[in-house]
């Protein structure tokens, strides 16, 4: 394009050209503002001038023209290669270029490198400088410091394409270059005919054009797809919108920011001059080489042959606001006159500053040029003195302005006397500059001083403090006012000044009036003191007493209150002031300073009377010291029995001594003469339960119960020791339970008849987290016992892949008419095998072990399939049927492997066998393959009445501690039982006659066939107080973690989650093997929480919605968990609330304030509850802690991390840490008061 430039001068060009570019012959009209005028900026010539004025500076052929925000202009001075610039004083320099074309000087001072051929220039909003380096085919960059690199374009010229680093590929003549808001750079790649983009990040890619041959096409399309023709000029508006002057097509083109389709908005694309106050797009244009919009949407056009600037204004019409040449040669004229009345020659780049001043590159003229409006009247300075006043006056005026009066100023501290100046001559109140003045003008103000005000201060009471200034006077508006002190004497605080008005005007001792709209104003102001508020702090070590929290020195004398304690005499109080302990403390008026008194106690002493209960050898009574431990004493004894301890109640109630005659408890009732009653055990159990570990460890807090079928006969914890005691366990054979959290271990035990004490002696409970039970299903499925299953657990849990495991055992009983299936099969080759062999089948039992796992206790069990094998002889006791009973040759047959066995007392080869005991009616098999089962038996070989009648049997009715001991009764075999009368037993319910399977006798249908003894069930009498105890005795853990090492302190707690866990922390634990049915619709009995929650709901602890949902997979909010846990103790309503939040018409809000009371929940600082917020699990634990009375042993923890449960989410800076390892490790522990110690 440069050489275009040079070129369009030459008289050949001119001669061809001039014909048809005459704007007479083409009708051509101009439109401009009239008041408009031209002037030149820059430029005379070649290049001169850097420093200098630009009007006096020479350029050489300038082709582009750019502003930056601050005002200063931008010149690509071409044919001088270099890039100048004029600032707002008019001064030019030179910012890129040496002056020698070539090109050099990247990273380097951009006014020592070589530039050839410069075209275009743009300016970003940061200041940097972009240049179109025209024949050295690049885009050079200047940014702030002043450094040049290359940003597109390499020294070759062509077109590689796009989507590539723009240092890294070739552009052809760059001639023009623009920046939008966001710093993405356009080029005009002339002489490839597109406009490129350079984004942010430096990726060049094609915006307009389609090809390197030019053409004119593509209007209405996307922009990549039209043809462009030498586009010389680019141009990015405020929103986004790009111009291009495309040249060779005599026509202006835009790209639409939202579509990116191209259209025509100036320009026909046939060369010409016309249109003027016309639509632009039927106006011809000649060559266009520069395009700018201006801030109200108007496109300004570098007509360049028509040596023309032209105008479209928002509504599309075109005008001519510079230039007036009438041929196809340019001239110079016309500055300081009417711009469309000058002449320009081949003007070339054009740009409009934020006044909307025109600037041209008016390049044959060697010149910038500007139009603008025409300058106004001359204007005058008026200058004044205001001697430390303020006022707002014209600082200039015209001899065209209308008349206007100065605005007198103001002074603080001085009232105005009048203006003194040009014109006057003593002060003048009223100065007015009237129309047709001349002249600069000066004006001094003159003042007097202001009078004074004086502002009073004074203490409320003297006796109560002073103030360190009375008063003082000072200039409204110049004075400085000094303030008071309030300072307050012993026994008193400074609480605030108030005005005459007694409203508040400060908290501060110090107090400065302010001035009031410029003014100190005249005033009275009072410090108030009060007498100080000094809290009374009591310890009272568990008494009771009403005193004063506070006292003040203005306060009456008054007596301290001396408190109670139940088990204590008041000793005296001890604290400030006091030396010994004191029984009369007196806080005389005048006193001053906090106090604290402490009161001491010493214990009362209570003679106890010792019932022996029907033993004997026992003290009689004993001296015990309240809240001490119970004396030592002779132990009783009773023949036959065991000595359980001695309890404060005939039956059950609170024991007080243990069997060992130790303290049981700490003495704490008050009255006089209260009596322990000895309590005595027919059939005691007693054991020690210890782990498998190297030593062994003995189990504190594991849940021992008796059971036979579903009945259970007893239930015990271990203390500290491992050990146990079930008292009252009638003689025979039981399975035997041993629970730690969710763990069982179960084993068969026999109690023995003639022995008071059943010693188990020590038991093992494998630490491993297997587990094993027992499972009956079905009616009339005898009360089998099972031994030896507990090791298949521990095989299972070896083989490892999970976390927990169970093996269970079940057993059901079975017949031909409800079997189906494989049990259908067994049964009838069981039938035919034994009708074979002249046997009779009496019983069918389906007996199968299963394997079950899971990943957490909070995980359901899963399903592993059945065990057809086990490694090692489980024992199986089978009960005879009453009806059974005294047949001969017992059998039993098995269907297994799809073949019938029998298992006799020979061992089988894989050793099975069989031992029938007549004595209590049982059969014993010791068997490793479950299936189904069937007893066969021959008829009965019984004893047959003397006189030869029918068989009699005798039928034993044992009390099992009741009273009558024992009944008995004779039936003819095959007749019905007649039901005696019921035993009776202190402390007991009797609860029905009950066989040796743990079925019980119906009087109804059960007939009589042999010998045998029906057994007394007893339940212990409801005393139930409706309070549900918590386990505060026994530390397990209550809450553990997740199965990739994370407890999430964070997790909100839901409804099934809480229940559960208290339902495991409950003193009277739920039987593990027995079903409790729930009312809520959405809890299946399949979940692994269901159990739980209806155990939880049986006792009304929990309860669920008024659409009959408990809601268990949802977060339990703080009001739901502060509900339940109020349950755990006497609820007192009407508690004040304490909680901002918390109304009293709120539906938990008795239970929140009797909770806080407690201590057992807290709120947070701004007083608030938010009741309705969701719990974490790690505020569960905080607040489950304080309710068992569980304190963390911090040093423990600190150097015991190695064998304690750790979670990768914890730190032990995190809030609640102990708190979660105190509830997630089981430990024993010495307790103090507040504190423990551990050991494990």
């Amino acid at each position: 394009m440069g050489k275009k430039l040079k070129q369009l001068t030459s008289g050949m060009l001119a001669f061809l050209l001039i014909v048809s570019m005459l704007p007479e012959l083409s009708g051509g009209k101009t439109y401009a503002a009239a008041s408009d005028i031209i002037s030149t900026v820059a430029g005379s010539g070649e290049y001169l001038g850097d420093g200098g004025d630009a009007t006096s500076a020479k350029l050489n052929l300038p082709t582009g023209v750019t502003m930056d925000s601050n005002g200063n202009l931008y010149i690509a001075d071409y044919s001088n290669n270099r890039i100048r610039k004029v600032n707002t004083l008019g001064k030019i320099s030179t910012v890129a270029g040496t002056g020698t074309a070539g090109f050099s000087g990247d990273s380097g001072k951009a006014n020592l490198a070589k530039l050839q051929d410069p075209q275009g220039v743009a300016v970003d909003s940061a200041g940097n400088i972009y240049i179109a380096d025209s024949f050295n085919n690049r885009i050079r960059k200047v940014d702030t410091s002043g450094e040049i690199s290359t940003v597109a374009g390499i020294f070759n010229s062509g077109y590689w394409g796009d989507d590539v680093a723009a240092t890294s590929t070739p552009l052809n003549r760059p001639t023009g270059v623009a920046v939008d808001s966001q710093g993405n750079l356009y080029i005009a790649d002339s002489y490839n005919n597109r406009i490129r983009k350079v984004d942010t990040i430096g990726i060049i890619s094609t915006v307009a054009g389609s090809s390197n041959v030019g053409g004119y096409t593509g209007d209405g399309a996307v922009a990549t797809s039209a043809k462009l023709n030498l586009p010389t000029g680019v141009f990015v508006d405020s929103i986004g919108n790009l111009y291009i002057a495309d040249s060779e097509n005599h026509a202006i083109r835009k790209v639409d920011k939202q579509s990116g389709k191209i259209s025509t908005v100036a320009g026909t694309g046939s060369a010409g001059f016309s249109g003027d106050g016309e639509s632009a797009t039927s106006a011809q244009l000649n060559s266009p080489t520069g395009v700018t919009v201006d801030s109200s949407g108007n496109l300004y056009i570098a007509d360049f042959i028509n040596h023309r600037i032209r105008k479209v204004d928002a509504s599309g019409k075109i005008s001519t606001v510079a230039g007036s040449s009438k041929g196809f040669f340019g001239g110079f004229s016309g500055d300081g006159g009417a711009a469309t009345s000058a002449e320009l020659n081949n003007p070339k780049g054009v740009a409009v500053d934020s006044s909307g001043m025109l600037y041209i590159a008016d390049s044959n003229n060697n010149r910038i040029r500007k139009v603008g409006p025409p300058p106004g009247p001359t204007s005058y300075n008026i200058t004044y003195n205001l001697d430390g006043g303020t006022a707002t006056n014209p600082a200039t005026y015209t001899a065209v302005d209308e008349n206007f009066i100065l605005t007198n100023p103001t002074k603080l501290g001085y009232t105005f006397a009048g203006w003194t100046g040009t014109g006057l001559g003593a002060a003048t109140q009223t100065v007015t500059i009237a129309k047709g003045s001349t002249g600069d003008r000066t004006y001094t103000a003159t003042w007097t001083v202001a009078a004074n005000v004086t502002i009073n201060y004074a203490a409320n009471n003297t006796a109560y403090g002073s103030v360190s200034r009375s008063s003082e006077a000072l200039n409204p508006e110049i004075g400085t006012a000094s303030g008071s002190v309030a300072t307050a004497k012993p026994g008193y605080y400074f609480v605030k000044w108030q005005d005459a008005n007694s409203s508040q005007v400060s908290t501060s001792a110090t107090w400065v009036p302010q001035k009031v709209s410029g003014s100190y104003v005249a005033g009275s102001y009072t410090a108030v003191f009060a007498p100080n508020s000094y809290n009374i702090t009591y310890n009272l070590d568990g008494g009771t007493a009403t005193n004063p929290a506070t006292n003040t020195a203005e306060d009456d004398s008054f007596t301290l209150t001396n408190p109670t304690k139940p088990g204590y005499e008041f000793a005296g109080w001890t604290g400030t002031g006091l030396g010994a302990a004191t029984q009369t403390v007196t806080i005389a008026k005048g006193s001053t300073g906090p106090r604290t008194y402490t009161a001491t106690w010493t214990a009362k002493t209570y003679t106890v009377i010792l019932n022996d209960n029907g033993g004997s050898d026992g003290s009689g009574s004993v001296n015990a010291t309240y809240d001490q431990p119970m004396p030592t004493v002779q132990k009783p004894s009773k023949a036959g029995h065991a000595f359980v301890g001695y309890f404060d109640q005939l039956t059950g109630g609170t024991k007080y001594y243990n069997s060992d005659m130790s303290s049981a408890r700490n003495w704490d009732k008050t009255a006089s003469n209260v009596t322990l009653f000895a309590s005595w055990s027919e059939h005691d159990v007693i054991g020690t339960i210890v782990d498998d570990g190297a030593p062994a460890q003995k189990i504190k807090g594991a849940t021992v119960k008796i059971i036979k079928g579903n009945a259970q006969y007893g239930e015990a914890t271990t203390d500290e020791d491992g050990k146990f005691t079930i008292n009252n366990v009638s003689p025979g054979t039981y399975n035997l339970i041993m629970t730690i959290g969710d763990k069982t271990e179960i084993i068969a035990i026999t109690v023995e008849k003639n022995k008071p004490i059943t010693d188990l002696g020590v038991i093992i409970f494998p630490l491993g987290n297997a587990s094993s039970a027992l499972k009956f299903q079905g009616n009339g499925t005898p009360a089998v016992i099972i031994g030896n299953l507990h090791p298949e657990a521990e095989e299972y849990y070896n083989e490892g892949g999970s976390n927990f495991v169970k093996v269970e055992m079940t057993v059901a009983k079975t017949d031909e008419e409800t079997a189906a299936g494989d049990n259908l099969t067994a049964i009838n080759g069981i039938k035919t095998q034994a009708q074979s062999k002249n046997m009779r089948i009496g019983l069918y039992l389906d007996m199968t072990i299963e394997k079950f796992n899971r990943n957490s206790e909070l995980d359901s069990w899963s399903y592993d399939g059945l065990i057809g094998q086990t490694k090692g002889l489980i024992k199986v006791i089978i009960p005879i049927p009453a009806d059974l009973q005294g047949k001969s040759n017992y059998s039993v047959y098995r269907y297994h492997g799809n073949a019938v066995n029998i298992i006799s007392t020979v061992p089988n080869t894989d050793g099975e066998y069989l031992i029938v005991d007549p004595s209590d009616w049982t059969l014993t098999l010791y068997v490793k393959n479950f299936s189904v089962y069937a007893l066969a038996y021959n008829d009965s070989q019984s004893q047959q009445n003397p006189s030869g009648g029918a068989t009699v049997s005798t039928i034993t009715f044992s009390g099992n501690g009741g009273t009558p001991s024992s009944v008995t009764q004779s039936v003819t075999n095959g007749g019905l039982l007649s039901k005696p009368v019921d035993p009776v037993r202190k402390g007991y319910v009797f609860a029905g006659w009950y066989k040796a399977d743990g079925s019980e006798w119906s009087f109804s249908s059960d007939r009589v066939n042999a010998n045998f003894t029906l057994t007394a069930k007893w339940t212990l009498a409801d005393t139930d107080t409706g309070i549900h105890e918590l386990d505060k005795v026994n530390h397990f853990a209550y809450m553990l973690g997740y199965p990739d090492k994370t407890f999430g302190p964070e997790k909100n707690m839901t409804r099934a989650e809480a229940t559960a866990m208290f339902a495991r922390l409950l003193v009277k634990k739920m039987d593990v093997n027995k079903e409790y049915p729930t009312s809520f619709k959405d809890v299946a009995g399949t979940k692994w929480y269901a159990n739980a929650i209806g155990y939880m709901e049986q006792y009304g602890i929990i309860n669920g919605y008024l659409d009959g949902t408990f809601k268990p997979e949802a977060p339990i909010t703080r009001a739901e968990f502060a509900s339940i846990a109020s349950r755990f103790d006497k609820l007192i309503t009407g508690e004040p609330s304490t909680f901002s939040d918390v109304a009293d018409n709120y539906w938990a809000k008795d239970n929140i304030s009797f909770a806080a009371a407690k201590g057992w929940v807290k709120g947070y600082p701004d007083g608030a509850f938010k009741p309705n917020n969701n719990i974490t699990r790690a505020e569960v634990v905080s607040l489950v802690n304080r309710m068992l009375e569980r304190y963390s042993d911090k040093g423990y923890v600190d150097s015991n991390k190695n064998v304690l449960k750790q979670y990768v989410d914890l730190k032990n800076n995190y809030w609640a840490y102990y708190d979660i390892m105190e509830a997630s490790n089981e430990h024993n522990y010495e307790k103090s008061l507040n504190s423990e110690t551990w050991s494990r």
